[in-house]
């Protein structure tokens, strides 16, 4: 009776865990569940890091009184697009079965592009943001503002 009351508390744990980031739905049976919650923070971290660097450098941007209204327009933009992009990597996960899966590798190739287009247009309008394979993101060197490459937020989440 007491591992079927963990059980019990274990999957009401998850489905808030899940309803909190709004990966809901009728949760499957005992197997599954493992399946869900080994991929699940991999995503999670993912879509959280990335959410952080796309805030930090909106906030940099900010900062650069030389670039014109349409050249932050332009970055904000490009940003936003990002964020649709990493938001449809979520919505691809909720039915992935794994990270192989055609549609999940799309969205993530989407993603790539969506951020490494935030990085180009920073670049482009004079804007110093310096990826590298640093894992620490957010710190203002010489260089610039310095970000992780998508492989280096990919890499410590997938």
């Amino acid at each position: 009776m007491l591992s079927f009351i963990n059980a019990q508390r274990a999957r009401a744990v998850i489905f808030a865990f899940l309803l909190g980031f709004g990966l809901t739905g009728p949760l499957p049976a005992c197997g599954a569940v493992a399946a869900v919650v080994s991929v699940l923070p991999s995503v999670i971290k993912l879509l959280t890091d990335s959410m952080l660097v796309l805030d930090t450098i909106h906030d940099y941007v900010d900062t650069y009184e030389q670039l014109s209204p349409g050249a932050k327009a332009d970055i904000h933009s490009a940003i936003e697009d990002a964020r649709i992009a990493f938001d449809a990597v979520k919505n691809v996960a909720k039915t992935a079965k794994s990270f192989d899966d055609k549609d999940f590798v799309a969205a993530l190739k989407s993603a790539r592009d969506a951020y490494d287009n935030v990085l180009a247009l920073c670049d482009r309008h004079g804007v110093k943001v310096t990826a590298t394979d640093s894992r620490l993101f957010g710190t203002i060197e010489a260089q610039g503002l310095v970000v992780p490459t998508f492989d280096r937020l990919k890499s410590d989440s997938l």
